[in-house]
C-alpha cells in the first residue's frame, strides 16, 4: 500500500473498531457536530467512500457519477459498519492502483488520488466522532492520521501539539485555546492545495 492508501485504511479500521461495540444501541439519536442521526451519518460516510472510488476510477472531470449508495431500509448498524469497511476498503484499493495523473471532480476542486483518499479519511475520522459522541462511546483517531489531514487538506492553521484538537477546531467540532470557534471552513483536496470543501 501507498501512505495515503494505508492512512486511509487505517482511519476506516480504527473508525469500525470503536463503533462495533456500539452496534445495539439506538443510532435514531442524533449524532455530535451534524444535523443528522447516527444511522444517517453511517449511511453518508459510505456513499463518501463509494462515490470518491468511483469518481477517481472515471476520473471525471465535469460533475460527480449519477449514483449513490443507499442501504436497504431498516439495515441494523452492523450492515452500515460493514458498507463503510466495504466503501473504505474500495477507495483505499482505487487509490493504489490510480496511476499518477489521475484527477477527477470534487465539487471543491480537482482533487488527485492522495486529495481523494484524505478526504475519504477525513469524512471516516470527523463523522465517526459525530457518531461516538452521539452514543456516547470513546473515540480518539491516531495522531498521525490526524497530522495527515491537517498537513493535505487544510492551510494556514496555527500551530498546536495535539493534532486530533485541531482537526476538530479547524471543522468547526471543536475549541482551541486562545482562537474563536469557527464557524466556516474549507478542504483543500486539490494537488497543491488548491480548492477547497466541508464536511
Amino acid at each position: 500500500m501507498s501512505s495515503s492508501d494505508a492512512k486511509l485504511a487505517a482511519a476506516v479500521d480504527g473508525a469500525v473498531a470503536a463503533l462495533r461495540p456500539a452496534e445495539g444501541r439506538d443510532w435514531s439519536v442524533p449524532a455530535g457536530g451534524v444535523r443528522w442521526t447516527c444511522d444517517r451519518t453511517a449511511r453518508h460516510m459510505a456513499d463518501d467512500l463509494v462515490g470518491y472510488a468511483g469518481q477517481l476510477v472515471t476520473q471525471v472531470a465535469d460533475g460527480y457519477l449519477p449514483f449513490r449508495v443507499v442501504a436497504n431500509p431498516g439495515t441494523p448498524p452492523r450492515g452500515l459498519l460493514d458498507l463503510i469497511e466495504m466503501g473504505g476498503a474500495l477507495l483505499a484499493l482505487t487509490v493504489s492502483r490510480a496511476p499518477k495523473t489521475a484527477q477527477a471532480y470534487h465539487s471543491y476542486g480537482i482533487a488527485d488520488a492522495e486529495g481523494f483518499a484524505a478526504l475519504g479519511a477525513a469524512e471516516v475520522v470527523l463523522h465517526t466522532h459525530d457518531i461516538a459522541t452521539g452514543l456516547g462511546v470513546a473515540y480518539q483517531p491516531e495522531p498521525r492520521i490526524c497530522s495527515w489531514l491537517l498537513n493535505r487538506l487544510h492551510r494556514d492553521l496555527p500551530t498546536h501539539d495535539d493534532p486530533w484538537q485541531l482537526l476538530q477546531w479547524a471543522t468547526g467540532r471543536g475549541d482551541l485555546p486562545g482562537h474563536q470557534r469557527i464557524r466556516k471552513w474549507r478542504w483543500h483536496p486539490a494537488p497543491g492545495g488548491d480548492g477547497g470543501g466541508s464536511s
